[in-house]
């Protein structure tokens, strides 16, 4: 198994954390890519989800390179609503 090392991004990172999977998919006929300008909006402050939640963005990196993202977050609003204390995560990794 190769091992990738993985960074917290920061606000200038999330330009290759919203375009990595056009890298990624590049060579998939099947792939619809997604609007660049509708998942800046998405993974901005300017989301109404933010209001309730905290997330943090990785990216792993193999060989200086991009291998994968992560998102993971915390639904404060689903937290109070229930006894279940969770989060949840969104990936997606090259192999």
């Amino acid at each position: 198994m190769r091992k990738a090392e993985v960074e917290v991004i920061e606000a200038r990172r999330v330009d290759d954390f919203i375009k990595f999977p056009l890298d990624l998919y590049s060579k998939d006929p099947f792939f619809v890519p997604q609007l660049n300008r509708e998942m800046r909006a998405y993974f901005s402050q300017k989301n109404p989800f933010y209001q309730h939640a905290e997330i943090k963005y990785f990216i792993a990196l193999r060989n200086g390179k991009i291998a994968g993202r992560i998102a993971a977050f915390v639904n404060s609003r689903i937290m109070s609503s229930t006894e279940r204390r969770q989060g949840s995560s969104v990936f997606r990794l090259r192999r």
